[in-house]
This record gives C-alpha cells, structure tokens and sequence, in this order.
C-alpha cells in the first residue's frame, strides 16, 4: 500500500516508522532539515512542499 504522510515532525515520524514495515511511505514537509533527516534516518521517500496548501 502507499501512504501519505504530512508532517515530518515527531508524529509524522513515528506514523512513518511504523507504517514503512508493509508500505510505500511518502513524507511531504516544507522544511529541508525534517524532510532530510526522515529520508536520511527512516530511509522513505519525501517531498519538500507544503502538504497543506496545493497553490503553495
């Protein structure tokens, strides 16, 4: 399955740490360090962008 998670925060990288088991994970987070330390340390796909606003 793919999952989308917005936020690389400490929330977005627990749901990430326990969904990339079974799953295709991909991180949107408009900050660069978070969305380097997720694709760094959890070894998931990312996207810097703002998850929240699809105009941005």
């Amino acid at each position: 399955m793919k999952v989308i998670i917005v936020g690389a925060g400490e929330v977005g990288l627990a749901s990430a740490q326990a969904a990339k088991k079974d799953n295709d994970v991909l991180i949107i987070d408009k900050d660069p360090a978070r969305t380097e330390n997720a694709k760094n340390s959890l070894q998931v796909s990312v996207l810097r962008e703002d998850g929240s606003n699809p105009t941005s």
